[in-house]
């Protein structure tokens, strides 16, 4: 067989797999079948990765469906009126797999009836969710009343040590002498433009979730966690202090230059409340409150539905509030802003 003979079947079959994944790529759209997870986000040269804008996305979460509506700015929860209040947070509060008016910021905005957005998104530090409201504020033009934290213990404490992380996280790294802040590595543009590709398949998502076992979730917590809270004086504890208070800090200097309240909420996981009010945990906290003078509410929900077990708390698949856990959260935050 010649090379122009062999150039043209190449061509042919290539021609036609391509035909075939077009079809089959199309089919599945119609038919409604959800994009991977990752495909819920775009990459950022300051943030590292944010949700995407005037967009709707149908996602799967363990074998459930979901369908979120982005909106000009990359919210999905919001109570309508000049904005109030600014929820931030990681993926325990965005309120992806939530219908509207079971979200965080909707329920908060309703009880007090004021203007309220949530900034949350899955997979960001608190670093980040800084980072995203100086952009939010810059870009709005707008002055809050009142920004709520939701601090996370599962994963907030090692969210920005960079050897711990992606690359797509800005972070500190505890290996340099100096500490030293590292920006987000965003891929090269070929890369960036291929991996949007498979990212956003419906196709390939239905090959991952068919013939891939996909990792259960672990009903622990990670143990860098484990180990920080254990070990605050070692130094990935010390980076992880240094991470949660610049981070912090950063919050509290934008509450400065734009006149807005700050109120801390902790949320320690279910079954984890002996770590968080050991002598370890306290002198993390006190560390944390020098720098960052906010009210510290810990954990709401544990203390209100007597809540010891994940799948009272959890979305299932998930380690996401479920409607009730987030109901009670929100009626929480809401006295508290009232009492202010």
């Amino acid at each position: 067989m010649n090379l122009k003979a062999l150039l043209k079947k190449t061509f042919i079959l290539c021609s036609i797999v391509f035909l075939i994944i077009v079809v089959s790529e199309t089919v599945f759209k119609k038919l409604g079948y959800p994009v991977s997870y990752s495909a819920l986000f775009e990459y950022d040269k300051e943030i590292g990765f944010i949700t995407p804008k005037s967009k709707t996305v149908t996602f799967l979460t363990g074998k459930n469906i979901y369908e979120v509506n982005f909106d000009s700015n990359g919210i999905i929860d919001n109570f309508e009126g000049k904005v109030e209040n600014i929820i931030l947070g990681d993926g325990l509060v965005a309120g992806m797999e939530l219908p509207k008016k079971s979200r965080l910021a909707y329920k908060v905005g309703e009880q007090i009836q004021q203007g309220t957005i949530n900034l949350s998104v899955t997979g960001h530090g608190v670093y980040q969710q800084a980072l995203l409201l100086e952009r939010y504020i810059k870009l709005k033009g707008i002055t809050p009343k009142n920004v709520i934290i939701i601090f996370n213990y599962e994963s907030d404490l090692f969210d920005h040590i960079s050897e711990l992380n992606s690359p797509l996280k800005p972070g500190f790294s505890y290996l340099s002498d100096s500490n030293k802040f590292i920006k987000p590595k965003i891929p090269n543009f070929l890369y960036a433009n291929l991996s949007s590709v498979w990212r956003s398949s419906s196709l390939i998502q239905w090959v991952v979730q068919n013939f891939f076992k996909s990792k259960k979730i672990k009903k622990i917590l990670p143990d860098a966690t484990v180990y920080i809270l254990k070990n605050p004086d070692s130094e990935i504890g010390k980076i992880a202090i240094l991470s949660v208070n610049e981070s912090f800090k950063k919050i509290k200097k934008l509450g400065e230059n734009y006149g807005f309240n700050i109120l801390v909420i902790e949320w320690v996981p279910p079954n984890f409340e002996k770590l968080v009010t050991s002598k370890e945990m306290e002198k993390i906290r006190s560390k944390m409150k020098e720098t960052f003078h906010a009210y510290f509410l810990v954990n709401p929900c544990r203390y209100c539905l007597g809540i010891d077990s994940a799948n009272k708390v959890f979305i299932k698949d998930s380690h996401h509030l479920n409607s009730h856990a987030t109901e009670i959260l929100a009626h929480e935050i809401s006295k508290e802003l009232k009492s202010k």
